[in-house]
């Protein structure tokens, strides 16, 4: 079991359950860039951040939202997560668990040796994630430009 009370933990299991739910479309093309996939990271690593995006691209608000336990201090872009989040992708690259490929001119992320560990990721994800797949797909198909706007705008 993974412990999510551990920030490190809890940042490579969000990356993992981003790749392994959003690295592909339904015809197995796999579309999740490094720029979308910190993007992603950015936005799912606070509730708040996920509901306010998700108002603002789909016009819904997330479930299983527990508004008193979630911190509403980090409501800008933050660079220094998105540099947080590049060395952490950086050192999961390292440990296999990630992959970067070339195609054209994009970097796309693809999950390297995550079979064991990302089905413990996916049956232990936490609740605001887990219960809205559907949600966060329908934020990761809008392109990086839309969803950086509406990431500025929450």
């Amino acid at each position: 079991m993974i412990d999510y009370r551990e920030e490190l933990d809890f940042r490579m299991a969000l990356v993992i359950f981003l790749v392994r739910n959003f690295a592909t479309n339904k015809n197995d093309k796999k579309i999740l860039t490094i720029d979308k996939l910190r993007l992603l990271i950015l936005i799912c690593l606070t509730p708040k951040k996920l509901n306010n995006v998700s108002k603002k691209l789909n016009n819904k608000e997330i479930s299983y939202l527990q508004n008193v336990f979630y911190d509403d201090s980090s409501s800008r872009l933050d660079v220094e997560d998105l540099k947080e989040i590049s060395i952490l992708m950086a050192y999961m690259c390292k440990l296999n668990y990630l992959q970067i490929e070339q195609e054209d001119s994009k970097y796309i992320v693809a999950g390297s040796s995550l079979n064991d560990f990302s089905d413990e990721v996916s049956q232990s994800a936490p609740q605001y994630l887990s219960k809205n797949v559907r949600l966060i797909k329908l934020i990761s198909a809008k392109s990086e430009s839309l969803i950086t706007k509406a990431l500025m705008e929450a």
